[in-house]
């Protein structure tokens, strides 16, 4: 087993005061870096620093990210989701490790999108409804993964099925 232990920190994301849902970050006692290649080649549309060893990917809303030395989650309901939630990237992690020899690793480096590559799919009304101040505002906070795109009402519309499609593609969704 390659993640043993890992210390849980739960938190209100740092961009969004009064925010309903969390953020939980697992510090691990171990350095995991020997693993992420192989992640990168066992889960789909993922966001990939080689350099870092920084391994990012999207399940629904909830963003998740793996660094040598820690794991992160975003868009949690409360403490019980984050533990459930690392529970079972810790157990990806670990039986990924396991099966090793039967996974080619990849190095191949994924860029998420800029904050300017969403921006040019959003609708730009500046409508608020999202609760961001602008449409780059909130293209900055999805490029953080620190909003949900479902945020974006007008976004939802027959009008703009064509750019929805393509980003939720660019977003890795």
């Amino acid at each position: 087993m390659l993640v043993e232990d890992y210390r849980l920190e739960v938190f209100e994301p740092p961009c969004i005061p009064g925010s309903p849902t969390w953020s939980a970050k697992a510090f691990l006692t171990k350095d995991i870096s020997a693993v992420i290649p192989y992640l990168n080649a066992v889960i789909k549309k993922t966001f990939y620093d080689p350099s870092t060893k920084t391994l990012i990917w999207r399940e629904g809303n909830r963003r998740i990210a793996v660094r040598p030395m820690e794991i992160g989650a975003t868009s949690l309901a409360d403490r019980e989701e984050a533990k459930k939630v690392i529970k079972e990237i810790v157990d990806l992690i670990n039986s990924t490790w396991e099966k090793r020899n039967e996974i080619t690793p990849s190095e191949e480096a994924k860029k998420p999108p800029t904050a300017m590559e969403i921006y040019k799919l959003l609708p730009k009304t500046n409508c608020k409804e999202c609760g961001a101040s602008s449409c780059f505002v909130f293209a900055t906070q999805l490029a953080g993964g620190e909003a949900e795109l479902e945020r974006c009402k007008p976004l939802f519309t027959d009008d703009y099925i064509e750019n929805r499609n393509r980003l939720m593609d660019l977003l890795g969704m």
